[in-house]
């Protein structure tokens, strides 16, 4: 999965975009390209903009391990809220397990269809879609 991942320090949030095929190890990268990037603080939110995938297909050995990365990284993250935008019924039902294996964590997850609605969701600005920042 070709990822691009910005941080916007002004909105708290790290915006998060992947493209082409997307597997759980994209995404587990994905996550520590978040919690390492230089302007990251704990309890900035997450945008994963999946939209323009190919194609979503986590492994269920892949998402085990996005949620030992989500306990690796707990103390990076912080108790924030994250959005996944897409359209795929298939990434509503692999966010609903990994919410269920994280919710001590105090983290809220939400899907929706466009970066619009998780910019309002979350009650930031984000760039439009299709643009990483």
């Amino acid at each position: 999965m070709p990822y691009d991942v910005t941080i916007l320090p002004d909105s708290r949030t790290g915006l998060a975009v992947g493209t082409g095929d997307v597997t759980g190890t994209d995404l587990a990268h994905a996550c520590g390209a978040i919690v390492h990037h230089a302007l990251w603080e704990n309890g900035f939110n997450e945008v994963w903009d999946l939209s323009a995938a190919v194609q979503v297909d986590v492994t269920p050995e892949e998402l085990e391990r996005l949620v030992e990365v989500a306990y690796e990284h707990a103390d990076e993250l912080g108790q924030n809220r994250v959005a996944f935008v897409s359209t795929r019924d298939a990434v509503a039902v692999l966010i609903r397990l990994f919410e269920r294996r994280t919710a001590d964590l105090g983290r809220t997850y939400r899907v929706v269809r466009t970066r619009a609605e998780a910019a309002e969701w979350l009650g930031v600005a984000l760039p439009p879609d299709g643009r990483a920042g």
